[in-house]
C-alpha cells in the first residue's frame, strides 16, 4: 500500500512536468507532429532540460521517489504466492521498459534529431 500511495504521488508531479513541457513545445514551435519536430535542444534548451528532468523521473531512475514506489510496489506483488499475479507483475514491468525506450526515442527524435525550421512565437 505504501508504493502505490507513493506512486500515485510521484505519478501526479512527473506527469504534470512532463504535460507542461509538452505544452510548451507545441506553443512555441506551432507544432503537434513529432515528424516535423527537431533540433530543439539547440533551439531551446530550456524546455529540453524540463523534459530530460521529467522523462529521468518517469522512467524510475534508481535516485528518484519513483524508482522507490515501483520496486516496493512490484516487491509485494512477488510476495504474494500466486502464479497469476507475477505473470502479470511481469507484464507491468516489460509495459514500464517499453515506455521508457519510448520515451528516449521521443527525445531522440524531437530533440536532437536532424534540424527542421521551427517557428517561435514572439
Amino acid at each position: 500500500m505504501v508504493g502505490a500511495t507513493m506512486q500515485m504521488v510521484s505519478h501526479g508531479l512527473i506527469t504534470g512536468l512532463c504535460l507542461l513541457t509538452a505544452g510548451l513545445v507545441m506553443h512555441n514551435t506551432h507544432e503537434r507532429d513529432i515528424a516535423k519536430l527537431g533540433g530543439l535542444a539547440r533551439a531551446d534548451p530550456d524546455d529540453h532540460s524540463d523534459l530530460t528532468i521529467g522523462r529521468s523521473r518517469r522512467d524510475g531512475r534508481a535516485r528518484y521517489q519513483r524508482f522507490i514506489a515501483e520496486f516496493m510496489t512490484f516487491l509485494g506483488s512477488f510476495q504474494n504466492s500466486s502464479t497469476i499475479v507475477h505473470v502479470f507483475t511481469i507484464i507491468a514491468i516489460l509495459g514500464i521498459l517499453m515506455g521508457a525506450g519510448y520515451i528516449l526515442w521521443l527525445l531522440q527524435r524531437v530533440f536532437y534529431g536532424r534540424r527542421r525550421i521551427i517557428q517561435r512565437s514572439a
